[in-house]
């Protein structure tokens, strides 16, 4: 029984925690601008095929980044939709 003293002051917590965290979330930008570009890198690589060139739009790749996480964002863009 006195394990379990502490457990609704967690419970508390925690949702405090998530109310706070809930309630901010609109106060502020996403804090990395460049999703959407990495976004659109892998869906014109999963519309073209183009598995080794990542491009940013026609007839300029992007080579910014390693191409492993838009090789993962375009599968699973082709196996989601």
């Amino acid at each position: 029984m006195r394990a379990l003293r502490g457990w609704p002051l967690a419970w508390f917590l925690l949702a405090l925690a998530f109310a706070i965290r809930l309630l901010s979330l609109g106060s502020y930008p996403l804090m990395d601008t460049t999703e959407a570009r990495y976004g659109e890198v892998a869906r014109k690589m999963a519309e073209l095929g183009d598995w080794i060139t990542p491009w940013y739009d026609v007839g300029v790749p992007f080579w910014g980044k390693p191409p492993l996480a838009f090789w993962l964002s375009a599968g699973g863009q082709l196996l989601l939709g």
